[in-house]
C-alpha cells in the first residue's frame, strides 16, 4: 500500500490505539474462561482477528459488541472441533501462544500459517510437552495428546509469547503446576503483563524462585475488561503536539520506565536543539529521529545494550527513510547522527520498506511538510496500527491511498 500525505495538521484528538499484547492475552482468556466476556477496545491490530479466528476455531465465539467484542468461551458453547485448523498466518504472537492453549482445549490441533512462519523450528517449545506428540517441528504440524497439571521447563528460546500462553493454559486445569523459567525471560514485560492479566480472570500465576507455581483451579470472566492503551502508539501523536500543537487523545496508558525515558528525550531534542542521547526502547527511535529532523541542529541517538543486529537494520531503513525525506542522516555502529535545519520540505517519494516504524516517522515529518510526500509500502501500519492515517486525517492531514 502506498499514501501520499498533504496538507499540514491543524490540530484535534484521536483515540489511542490497543495495547497488541493486551489485547490478544484478554481474547484468549476469555474464550477459555466461565461466562461470557465483552472486551471494550479500539479497532485491534489485524493479528488480534488472527487470534479470534483461531479461538473460533477451538470452539468460542467473537461476535462485534458496542465498543468493542463478545467473547463466548469454549465451556460454554461444547462445540469443538475434535481436530481443529488454526491458520495463524505469520503472526508469531498467536502460534506462540496457542501451542500450548489448543493442548488444553482440544486433544488434537493442526497448525498452518505463511511462509515466514513455516521457517521457523518450534523444538524448543514443542519440547516443554512431556505429554504430547507432534507430527513436525515445523509449520505445518499436528499436535495432540492432552496438558496436564505438572512441572514444565521452558526454555530461554522459546520466548515471552509461549510462556505467556502456558501459564493461562495451565490456569484451566484441574490441579496446580510448576512452570521452571529463566529470570531474564519471567522478567519480561509481556509476562508482567500476562500475570496480571489471568488475575483479573480469577486465576493466580504466582512468582517464585524458579518461575511460577500456576493455581488450576479455571478462569471466570470479569463481566467486561477494557484494553488499555498502547504508550507507543501514542507517542507519535505526543511528539505531533510537541511539534505543532493542538493535538489531544482520548485512552490511558502505563509510563514504563522506558516510555518515561522516551518522553523526556523528546522534550529534550525540542528544548535544547538537539544534543546526544542514549535511547532504551527501538519502538521510540522512529519518533525520536523525527523529533530530531524537525529541530535545527546536530542529534545523536546512541543505541543501548538490548539493541539486535535486526534492530541494526532497522536503524539502517530509518536512515535511509531520513535522507529521502530531505535530511542528513547517517549510520554507524551503535547509534544514528541527524543534522537537520528543522525544515520539512516535502515533494519526495520515501519508501518505507515495509517496515511500520520507518511509515511513523516518514508520515511524522510528512504532516508539517511545505510540499506532498508519497510514502512507499507502507502495509505494515495495518498490522500494528490499522487506524493510524485515519487518526492523521481526523488532524487535518489529507492521506490518499495510491
Amino acid at each position: 500500500m502506498d499514501v501520499r500525505l498533504s496538507e499540514k495538521i491543524s490540530g484535534g484528538k484521536v483515540t489511542l490505539p490497543p495495547l497488541k499484547s493486551a489485547a490478544g492475552l484478554y481474547f484468549i482468556l476469555a474464550a477459555l474462561s466461565c461466562g461470557e466476556t465483552v472486551i471494550e477496545t479500539k479497532t485491534p491490530p489485524d493479528e488480534i482477528f488472527v487470534i479470534a479466528s483461531c479461538l473460533k476455531a477451538l470452539g468460542a465465539s467473537v461476535t462485534p459488541a458496542s465498543g468493542g467484542y463478545r467473547v463466548t468461551p469454549v465451556a460454554l458453547r461444547d462445540t469443538a472441533d475434535k481436530s481443529p485448523e488454526l491458520d495463524v498466518e505469520n503472526s508469531a504472537f498467536a502460534l506462540k501462544t496457542l501451542l500450548p492453549v489448543s493442548l488444553a482445549v482440544s486433544s488434537a490441533a493442526n497448525f498452518c500459517g505463511g511462509k515466514s512462519l513455516s521457517k521457523k523450528s518450534l523444538a524448543v517449545m514443542l519440547s516443554s510437552f512431556k505429554s504430547a506428540g507432534y507430527t513436525s517441528e515445523n509449520l505445518p504440524l499436528t499436535v495432540n495428546g492432552t496438558l496436564a497439571p505438572g512441572k514444565y521447563e521452558v526454555g530461554a528460546e522459546a520466548g515471552a509469547h509461549f510462556l505467556g500462553g502456558l501459564l493461562i493454559a495451565l490456569s484451566v486445569l484441574d490441579g496446580d503446576s510448576a512452570v521452571y523459567a529463566e529470570k531474564g525471560l519471567c522478567d519480561k514485560q509481556f509476562i508482567n503483563e500476562t500475570v496480571s492479566a489471568i488475575k483479573s480472570f480469577g486465576g493466580e500465576a504466582a512468582r517464585t524462585e524458579y518461575g511460577f507455581n500456576v493455581k488450576g483451579c479455571g478462569l471466570v470472566s470479569p463481566g467486561r475488561v477494557t484494553v488499555p492503551c498502547d504508550f507507543y502508539g501514542a507517542f507519535p501523536f505526543i511528539a505531533l503536539n510537541e511539534f505543532y500543537g493542538g493535538v489531544s487523545f482520548k485512552g490511558d496508558y502505563e509510563i514504563s520506565a522506558s516510555a518515561n525515558h522516551a518522553l523526556t528525550c523528546l522534550k529534550e531534542i525540542r528544548i535544547r536543539g538537539g544534543g546526544k542521547y542514549k535511547v532504551s526502547s527501538f519502538d521510540a527511535v522512529c519518533v525520536l529521529l523525527a523529533a530530531a529532523c524537525l529541530t535545527r541542529g546536530e542529534t545523536e541517538f546512541e543505541f543501548g545494550g538490548s539493541f539486535t543486529p535486526k534492530d541494526a537494520e532497522r536503524a539502517e531503513r530509518l536512515v535511509i527513510a531520513a535522507n529521502k525525506s530531505g535530511f542528513n542522516a547517517s549510520f554507524y555502529n551503535g547509534g544514528v547522527k541527524i543534522i537537520s535545519d528543522g525544515v520539512a520540505r516535502g515533494g519526495v517519494i520515501v519508501d518505507c520498506y515495509g517496515d511500520y516504524r520507518a511509515a511513523i516517522f516518514a508520515s511524522l515529518v510528512a504532516v508539517g511538510a511545505e510540499r506532498p510526500v508519497t510514502l512507499l509500502s507502507v502495509d505494515a501500519l495495518k498490522k500494528t496500527y490499522p487506524e493510524f492515517f485515519n487518526d492523521l486525517i481526523k488532524l487535518g492531514a489529507k492521506a490518499e491511498t495510491l
